[in-house]
């Protein structure tokens, strides 16, 4: 603990990891290490006996159902040792724990949407992610007169119990309500306040316990389960100690986490203005002093997730725009590279190696996104690399799917496999070779992009799902990989 508050702005320099700081907190709550002991507290063995003490009164004055004892907690099932004076107890030992009714949704429509007084119905929608409240404007209200509805009174303490939200949505009520029944409502005892018990259903270690309860495709805990769940118990005064100490806390983890949100949003727009600063430098200088400042502050620039991402885009869009290096006024122009590789085209179009095409259309001004550095050409993709084609297999055959490439890398995986023709998926037809750029164009592996980089043993046929180009002579293939 004293490491994390002398590293506290390092750890704790996101939003998203002041859920991990929350957590934390609660981990020391339920473990007794939040605030200090009282030796003068009753212990809380003492507490759970007037505990046992008032259920047999609720039963006598039948206000809660006689139920079979809960097993006794055995050495094995305890998590951690606590502190003197606390005990571990079940869940179901410390208070009224049940479900509440389902409405059908056509009924809730048109008998329950229009009451004017009643008990408001809360389901399951209507309770927030870990604690973060309940929304009693449902528009759906059961009269008080309905007997058949159970009741939740103000200060049940509320946890889905099914679902994708089981175990993580928990809500502490400020006023009587009817709920649905994929809800369990506790009702505390005298002794154990509400308050303790909504702050220990949010510790992990609770969540733990429930979920390895949970059974079933769905994912669910049935309430016999859920009532077994083992949790620490304290004495009432160190509950109340420990309830200040968690809300004030989580008060203010709320505020860091509304600064940290800020920061980072002004993170992004500082990120974003410094790489668009990029677009508009005019000299090798000014690109360079812009360069050296994101690189100097890249810390602060990058505190958006983006940031990465933009930097390597800026980087892309340099290089394309020729501002990433110096112009040598010595290199041939475009122009007579693109004159050889018409020569190239006419020579591969006369030996039958690509087909001869339609001219395409000359490039208007209009087209042009940017001017380009003296010497550099404008051309459309087609016009410098070409189609190798496709066939049929016929001879056994190394298959490049979508699925075979590294996204991360750019790169071909290793474990290709070898496909006997008769074998031959039906979109095995794309032909490649060694310098051809291959690219997906389905979902989910759109942008899988990657060169072919080596020969062979087997002939390589890629994926009807691969757009592919082979460039002309005189090209380096990573300008296409890079575009």
């Amino acid at each position: 603990m004293d490491m994390m508050l002398e590293q506290f702005k390092t750890i704790f320099d996101r939003p998203e990891k002041v859920n991990k700081l929350r957590e934390t907190i609660l981990d020391l709550a339920v473990r007794g290490k939040l605030v200090p002991q009282d030796p003068n507290d009753e212990p809380a063995s003492v507490l759970f006996e007037k505990i046992k003490n008032e259920k047999e009164i609720l039963i006598k004055e039948k206000k809660i159902k006689k139920e079979k004892p809960l097993a006794e907690i055995s050495e094995n099932e305890k998590p951690f040792e606590l502190p003197t004076g606390w005990e571990f107890v079940r869940i179901g030992d410390l208070g009224n724990i049940f479900n509440g009714n389902s409405i059908n949704a056509k009924i809730k429509e048109t008998v329950y949407a229009n009451v004017e007084e009643g008990y408001n119905y809360i389901s399951t929608k209507d309770v927030a992610f870990n604690g973060k409240g309940i929304d009693y404007n449902t528009g759906v209200k059961v009269p008080y007169n309905e007997k058949k509805f159970k009741v939740a009174h103000n200060g049940s303490v509320l946890i889905c119990s099914e679902g994708g939200s089981a175990g993580r949505k928990i809500g502490l009520t400020d006023k009587d309500i009817c709920f649905g029944n994929k809800l369990y409502a506790i009702e505390p005892i005298k002794g154990i306040l509400s308050e303790y018990i909504f702050y220990i259903y949010q510790s992990s270690m609770f969540f733990d316990s429930f979920t390895s309860k949970m059974t079933g495709i769905i994912g669910g805990i049935s309430i016999a389960n859920f009532k077994e769940i083992i949790i620490p118990l304290c004495s009432l005064n160190e509950q109340k100690r420990i309830i200040e100490k968690v809300d004030s806390l989580m008060a203010f983890c709320d505020k860091l986490e509304k600064v940290l949100e800020k920061k980072v949003y002004y993170g992004k727009l500082g990120a974003k203005s410094v790489f668009n600063a990029v677009d508009n430098v005019d000299s090798i200088e000014e690109l360079e002093e812009v360069l050296r400042f994101i690189l100097l502050n890249f810390k602060n620039l990058s505190l958006g997730d983006n940031a990465v991402k933009e930097l390597k885009n800026c980087i892309l869009q340099l290089a394309v725009q020729g501002k990433l290096v110096p112009q040598d006024p010595n290199d041939e122009p475009a122009s007579v590279l693109l004159e050889r590789i018409k020569e190239e085209k006419e020579r591969l179009i006369k030996e039958k190696k690509i087909k001869k095409e339609k001219p395409l259309a000359e490039i208007s001004e209009e087209e042009k996104p940017f001017e380009l550095p003296g010497r550099w050409e404008w051309v459309r993709l087609k016009e410098i690399g070409y189609n190798l084609g496709q066939k049929k297999p016929d001879i056994k055959f190394t298959y490049i799917d979508v699925g075979s490439i590294n996204k991360e890398k750019g790169e071909i995986g290793e474990e290709l496999t070898i496909i006997e023709p008769e074998n031959a998926p039906s979109r095995a037809r794309k032909l490649v070779d060694k310098g051809t750029v291959i690219y997906s164009t389905v979902r989910p592996y759109l942008l899988n992009i990657a060169i072919v980089d080596k020969e062979f043993e087997f002939e390589p046929i890629v994926s009807t799902a691969f757009a592919i180009i082979h460039p002309y002579e005189g090209l380096i293939v990573n300008i296409f990989y890079t575009i």
